[in-house]
């Protein structure tokens, strides 16, 4: 779950320090949490005293971990044979929109927006993109109420594909401080759209530099009569910016690996200037990446050596494709995926999850009784 917290932050300016602020967001919550394998999750003392506003930051950070972690699991149970790929929400739409009011742009004009979105996909089948919105607390199951209500909002603000079809997943983590049990609330909102269908304009080319794109705001409700209904604020991905999008996701999901490995350069190749790629184009300073880069000539890499930090489990290493391309490792895939498409549609009634410490978690339904 921490891991997944850091890969999930990289991209979101949470630390100066590239490489060893992202595995900082993994890290500094080793303690905050206790639990065996046969308990569920609660707080600890040290997790009780943190103070001031690192409380809210950590209700807030771990919301995300849980959430995105728990979102993983539902989609790869749901769509076995299929790759589950979470993308920073805001970073993916900056491609295309200017969010804020240092963004160069036409200006969306609405803070609300989901956290992430998930992408299903499986090559050569039409990707599922499905909002996410997370959130934490220190309080109550009422408090999680008030949270998934607010949820609706930010997931609402992106449509992708047909108008108010797009299916989402609201999130609330409930990290009580009496010693009681961490819950994880979820809602999901069904719908037939958030598919990227190849469109006729054009086939997606994920080899393809980033490309900075500037999309008409506003969300547009279908046409009823001769009348044109008002457009509804938010970011509405339409049928002819598929192909845009869905490089986009894969750009993203990229620069995301590479700034978690702290390669600055290699993350900048990924991302446009109002995604942020100038920041990542200062100096690098060796002891805060974990990559090292071996080129075409380089001794080592013509006898098949890997260099580099040794391999930690579940690790995959990524070979240079050229020059700019580093060999990394805590990495799945350093450059866009080359035809991937996904075919899903996710089913589920509200759910609470009784987080226990291992690798599955826990699933209490609340018409079948715990087994707490």
């Amino acid at each position: 779950m921490l891991h997944t917290l850091a890969r999930a932050t990289a991209l979101s300016w949470r630390g100066a320090g590239r490489g060893l602020a992202e595995h900082w967001g993994a890290l500094k919550y080793t303690q905050a949490l206790a639990g065996g394998r046969n308990s569920f999750l609660r707080l600890t003392d040290e997790g009780h005293r943190i103070a001031d506003h690192y409380k809210s930051l950590q209700s807030n950070e771990l919301g995300i971990g849980f959430a995105l972690t728990l979102a993983e699991h539902m989609l790869r149970s749901r769509f076995p044979d299929h790759t589950v790929t979470i993308v920073p929400a805001d970073t993916a739409l900056r491609a295309g929109w200017a969010l804020t009011s240092r963004d160069k742009g036409e200006k969306v004009r609405y803070r609300y927006r989901p956290q992430y979105f998930a992408e299903v996909w499986r090559p050569g089948e039409p990707s599922l993109v499905i909002p996410l919105a997370c959130k934490g607390n220190h309080s109550d199951s009422a408090t999680s109420a008030e949270q998934l209500a607010s949820a609706s909002a930010h997931a609402e603000a992106v449509h992708i594909g047909p108008w108010n079809e797009t299916p989402g997943l609201l999130f609330s983590t409930q990290l009580p401080t009496d010693g009681g049990t961490m819950t994880v609330h979820a809602l999901q909102a069904p719908g037939s759209g958030g598919r990227l269908f190849p469109a006729e304009v054009r086939e997606p080319n994920l080899n393809a530099p980033p490309f900075q794109a500037n999309v008409m705001p506003d969300i547009h409700p279908p046409v009823e009569g001769l009348v044109a209904p008002e457009p509804v604020r938010g970011c509405h991905v339409q049928a002819k910016d598929y192909a845009w999008f869905q490089e986009s996701l894969a750009h993203t999901t990229a620069a995301g690996l590479m700034a978690f490995t702290g390669s600055g350069h290699a993350t900048a190749r990924h991302l446009t200037d109002r995604q942020g790629r100038k920041g990542f184009t200062g100096p690098e300073n060796a002891a805060d990446m974990s990559i090292h880069v071996l080129y075409p000539g380089h001794p080592a890499r013509r006898r098949g050596v890997r260099r580099g930090p040794p391999r930690q489990p579940g690790a995959e290493a990524v070979d240079p494709g050229d020059t700019r391309r580093p060999l990394a490792t805590r990495t799945a895939q350093a450059s866009p995926r080359q035809d991937l498409r996904g075919k899903a549609y996710f089913s589920a009634d509200h759910m609470t999850w009784h987080c226990g410490r291992r690798l599955v978690p826990r699933i209490a339904r609340p018409d079948i009784e715990s087994d707490k």
